[in-house]
């Protein structure tokens, strides 16, 4: 009888048995790794939506914005509920002084020659007419309104160089 050598067989076979024993535990690793990112995964999710529950919670508890208006009655902020409100408005009143003929206003000659052959000379080569331009009345309007029932106006004018309450 003639014996068969099973030798190079029997290390194949544990060759093949000590791969399989090697990548079992890395697959079972595997799930609980895809398991465990799944469970991060869902804590995440809750975390953020509790997040969202509370910026809407925020975000509710907030006043609403003043309503800002511009129209034909002017430019005016209002509350939502319509309890409060200011308009502004003004009035502006100007004036412009040209002189013709006042070219050599500010020839400094004028003022160091003390004869003039024309009394007008002076007057019309002084430099105090210069073209102006002035601000007679600068008078903003602020009209507000309190809770609905109360409102008052504010008027201060700043023309002419002076600053005066002209209606409160």
């Amino acid at each position: 009888m003639k014996t068969k050598n099973i030798a190079p067989l029997h290390g194949t076979f544990y060759q093949a048995v000590a791969v399989a024993l090697l990548t079992l535990p890395h697959a079972t690793t595997a799930q609980d790794s895809s398991e465990t990112s799944l469970e991060d995964l869902d804590q995440k999710l809750r975390i953020l939506e509790r997040k969202l529950e509370v910026a809407e919670e925020t975000a509710a508890s907030k006043p609403p914005a003043p309503v800002p208006v511009a129209g034909e009655d002017g430019f005016s902020l209002k509350s939502a509920d319509g309890n409060f409100a200011v308009k502004f408005r003004g009035l502006l009143q100007t004036d412009y002084r040209a002189f013709l003929g006042d070219t050599n206003y500010n020839d400094a000659k004028v003022f160091k020659d003390s004869s003039y052959s024309d009394p007008n000379d002076y007057l019309r080569k002084s430099p105090r007419l210069v073209n102006t331009f002035l601000l007679r009345k600068v008078r903003p309007v602020f009209d507000v309104t309190l809770y609905k029932y109360y409102t008052f106006r504010v008027t201060p004018d700043f023309g002419g160089g002076t600053t005066a309450l002209m209606d409160a």
